[in-house]
Parts: structure tokens; C-alpha cells; sequence
């Protein structure tokens, strides 16, 4: 399995971090899951954290802690190659 962290500073004062994994299967690279995690800092209130694990194989998503059950994507939708 490759995974490809991506880290970075975004508008607002805002920390990212982006973790990618990707499967070759059946002569293609094929996306089987992602974590991301952003820190927003909030000049009302501190900072902000939002994170999201998904599992593309099991159409799972952990969206801060609350599970939830994602629509089924086609073998063609997860093919790394057409994700630009």
C-alpha cells in the first residue's frame, strides 16, 4: 500500500493534513481510503479542529467521531488516475 501525506497552510490561517491511500489493483491505482484534519484558528473562540476518515472500501466516513454510511461508488469512480 502507498500512502502519500500532503501537508500545508491554507487561507485563514488554517493547518491541513491530507493522507491518501492508494491500492494497485487490477492494473489500475485505485483509491481506498483518506484521512484529512484542519485546524482552523477561530480570532472569536480558538481554534477549530474538523477531521475525516474514510474507508472507500466499506463506504464508511468518521466525520469528528460521528460514523456515517456513504453511497456506493463504482469501481470506475475510485481509479486514482482520473483524480485531478
Amino acid at each position: 500500500m502507498k500512502k502519500h501525506p500532503a501537508v500545508g497552510r491554507g487561507a485563514g490561517h488554517c493547518r491541513k493534513a491530507v493522507m491518501v491511500q492508494i491500492q494497485f489493483i487490477d492494473n489500475q491505482y485505485t483509491v481506498v481510503g483518506y484521512y484529512h484534519r484542519a485546524t482552523l484558528n477561530n480570532p472569536e473562540g480558538g481554534p477549530e479542529t474538523y477531521e475525516c476518515d474514510v474507508d472507500l472500501w466499506n463506504m464508511v466516513s468518521i466525520d469528528n467521531g460521528q460514523d456515517r454510511q456513504l453511497e456506493p461508488a463504482g469501481f470506475d469512480a475510485l481509479n486514482a488516475s482520473d483524480w485531478t
